[in-house]
């Protein structure tokens, strides 16, 4: 319920909702297993939410700050500018580290800077649902609707 009263929390929580929903769209793997509730969600959406965080939008700053909300410690400024710093087409990259996250699978991935860069957002995903874990089960309880 706290997070439908204050309006930045709820914001937040629609910006994520709405995430979820286009990676599920785009990736039939993830939508089936949001959609059964499996174990690998609780891997993938924390690394999920850390990579939106680095897009340079309204979407991108909700994710920060929902990020922050939950781990304050994480350095998301070194990450974003280690990602910046990637060559190449943003969405295609992008695409890679979705595939990367959600699969666990370093097929989907074309160099190797990039998957060293896809297993430091898996870490730091890790360490976003681990820094606070109860207020953070709790946000992905209310968003998934479980």
């Amino acid at each position: 319920m706290e997070q439908l009263q204050d309006p930045a929390k709820r914001e937040q929580l629609i910006r994520f909702c709405v995430n979820i929903q286009n990676v599920g769209s785009k990736y039939p793997t993830f939508k089936e297993q949001v959609d059964c509730s499996e174990a690998e969600i609780f891997l993938s959406i924390p690394s999920l939410m850390v990579l939106k965080s680095l897009s340079n939008d309204a979407d991108g700053l909700a994710h920060n700050k929902l990020c922050l909300r939950f781990a304050e410690n994480i350095d998301l400024a070194s990450l974003k500018s280690q990602y910046q710093a990637i060559e190449g087409d943003r969405n295609k990259i992008e695409g890679q580290l979705e595939q990367f996250i959600i699969n666990d699978d370093a097929k989907y991935i074309e160099t190797s800077d990039l998957l060293e860069f896809g297993h430091k957002v898996k870490a730091y995903g890790m360490d976003l649902s681990r820094s606070n874990a109860s207020a953070f089960n709790g946000f992905i309880t209310a968003a998934l609707g479980e």
